[in-house]
């Protein structure tokens, strides 16, 4: 299994929600995409992101279907325009 995490910063809170909204359709809409958690930052400390996102693939191989997938493409071609930074990890399990 691979997990994929992801953290954002936004330039407006309020373009939070629909990136969350997005994210969450594709749970359920890829092939390997087991899971999808996305959540907002409640600690607002120094070092913090806005939102995360922890995913779990089925290996390797649906992780890179998952990152071509049409429906995630949508959704990262808006984050990447609404968005200031963004981290990620991905590793096995």
């Amino acid at each position: 299994m691979v997990i994929h995490v992801v953290c954002f910063k936004f330039r407006n809170p309020a373009d939070m929600d629909k990136g969350i909204s997005m994210l969450k359709a594709l749970e359920g809409n890829i092939d390997g995409l087991i899971s999808m958690d996305v959540g907002r930052d409640f600690l607002h400390s120094g070092r913090s992101y806005d939102i995360g996102l922890v995913a779990k693939l089925q290996d390797r191989e649906a992780l890179g279907r998952y990152a071509n997938d049409p429906k995630h493409v949508r959704v990262k071609e808006y984050i990447k325009t609404v968005m200031t930074n963004s981290v990620s990890v991905d590793f096995e399990v």
